[in-house]
């Protein structure tokens, strides 16, 4: 079945940015799974309908037609349009129900980013070819894979980019050019450390090391503008990136867990801090994202994090010499990538964390004193992910919900407790056994370890079970332990990648 977005006449004949390029980027984030081709088909009758309508002297009821026309094309069959499961239930509507119902569907975000940049003799390949397509599949391929980003994010980035093709495609040297330029995603080939590890990306020689390099010193023939320029460029390209996670996070946990999520993150970058010094940050960086997510102000997240990351080094710095120094450089924003890049620290040795009391958990604090708790095994636990500590969140939300409102609360929370005793020491030892190998590696020696710690477990298996099993973990370590991993797809490998903590019967955890 096939949809389509009903824009509202205000929406697209007051915008500012170029209405094919919004209109691009925003049905490409709206309906990610979408071919460049049905895109197409879309925007070509959304400006269509603007051409005709917005002219001066259109007839009022111009849009309202032209709309329920297109919405009679999205219900029909073999439409054009984005296929979508939901397209049938609104088509059996009529009207402006139908309408409405149409513009609600969108297909869910993409959870790896799939844009991959071609070199740059295929860009100017491309380019010089058919320059406007070029765009259009560019603006496409980046929004769709890139879609959780704000939508004002995401038209600066691009615009950017599109800017630095079509100068250094023109330009006599387009190779010296480019490397003048910054790319969305650095050179070809390469792997930041603010995408989701791969293990394309990942060295064969070596661990990697995570951190935020600063940008190189000019050489003195650099002119101001031009170093201006490129740092503007950079930052954009990593904003989309790191916004397009972030942004993710807090669309598939919710305010709290991304609280949670983002204090676990500092805990084990500053496993010294306490839980009073690092929980208002946490707090306050998930406001920044409730605020600038969705907003449509061009600047809000960078001005938001931007005064987050103020606050951040002025309660961080003296405290730890990484954070330090992460915070020396005068612009914000390169200062919030290199925090938000730096690797996790080594365990320290510390007391067993203190477990909360049965009428804590089910006092008035009860979600903070459980938050409390596991910040505690956060930073005992360095290399556990975000993944695997959002699996111990659900757990004890959903264990506070069912024993607080029972008869006999203490009863249920006893039994819960000996329960999750019994299933937490495995599980974390797992996890962070695989992913602490992982960091501390180089990728072809995790893999030689995989296969042997499965050779010792699985003695019988067969040399093409063993490979297939080692390819599997190494995908899901690579994808699922650094700190920037999708939320969702990791959520729902966990349980089948590390099995499940406890033998048979029900399953805190499973």
């Amino acid at each position: 079945m096939r949809t389509l977005i009903a824009l509202s006449r205000r929406k697209i004949c007051f915008v500012v940015e170029p209405l094919k390029t919004k209109t691009i980027i925003a049905n490409s984030r709206k309906f990610s799974n979408a071919t460049f081709e049905e895109i197409t088909h879309l925007v070509r009758e959304l400006l269509s309908l603007a051409e005709t309508c917005c002219a001066q002297g259109a007839d009022p009821s111009c849009y309202d037609a032209g709309s329920s026309a297109l919405s009679a094309k999205s219900c029909s069959g073999g439409s054009p349009f984005p296929a979508h499961a939901g397209t049938a239930g609104c088509c059996a509507q009529e009207g402006l129900e139908q309408k409405l119902c149409l513009a609600a569907l969108r297909h869910p975000p993409q959870q790896l980013p799939r844009y991959l940049q071609p070199s740059d003799e295929e860009l100017c390949q491309a380019f010089e070819k058919d320059p406007k397509d070029f765009a259009d599949r560019f603006l496409h391929d980046y929004a769709s894979s890139y879609g959780q980003a704000p939508l004002p994010v995401l038209l600066a980035s691009t615009r950017t980019f599109l800017s630095m093709v079509s100068t250094c495609c023109i330009s006599p040297v387009p190779t010296v050019c480019f490397l003048k330029e910054v790319r969305p995603f650095g050179p070809p080939g390469s792997s930041p450390s603010l995408l989701p590890g791969r293990p394309g990306g990942r060295r064969a020689d070596g661990p990697r090391r995570g951190g935020w390099e600063r940008l190189a010193l000019p050489s003195e023939h650099t002119s101001i503008f031009f170093l201006w320029q490129k740092l503007e460029r950079k930052t954009l390209s990593l904003l989309t990136l790191m916004s397009n996670r972030v942004c993710s996070r807090f669309t598939a946990y919710g305010k709290d867990k991304v609280t949670f999520s983002y204090l676990a993150s500092l805990a084990q970058k500053m496993p010294g801090a306490s839980f009073e010094d690092l929980f208002p940050l946490a707090e306050d960086a998930a406001e920044v994202f409730s605020q600038c997510c969705d907003a449509v102000a061009e600047d809000c997240m960078q001005k938001k994090l931007s005064e987050h990351t103020a606050r951040a080094c002025g309660a961080l710095s003296a405290r730890d010499e990484r954070f330090a120094d992460c915070c020396e450089g005068k612009n914000l924003m390169q200062n919030y990538f290199c925090i938000l890049a730096l690797p996790r620290a080594p365990a320290p040795k510390l007391p067993e964390a203190q477990k909360p009391t049965n009428e804590q958990l089910c006092g008035e604090e009860g979600a903070r004193h459980t938050v409390r708790y596991l910040f505690e095994l956060a930073r005992r636990h360095t290399s556990v992910p975000d993944a695997f500590l959002g699996k111990l969140y659900d757990a004890s939300e959903k264990v506070r919900g069912e024993c607080c409102s029972a008869k006999d609360a203490s009863a249920c929370l006893d039994g819960k407790r000996r329960q999750m005793g019994e299933e937490l020491p495995p599980f974390l030892e797992k996890a962070n056994q695989l992913c602490g190998q992982y960091t501390e590696l180089t990728f072809l020696d995790f893999k030689k370890r995989l296969r042997e710690s499965l050779v010792q477990t699985m003695p019988g298996a067969s040399p093409e079970l063993l490979g297939q099993l080692v390819e599997q973990r190494a995908d899901f370590a690579s994808t699922c332990c650094p700190p920037n991993s999708p939320p969702l797809y990791c959520a729902a490998k966990v349980s089948s990648e590390l099995g499940e903590a406890c033998e048979g019967g029900s399953c805190l955890l499973g």
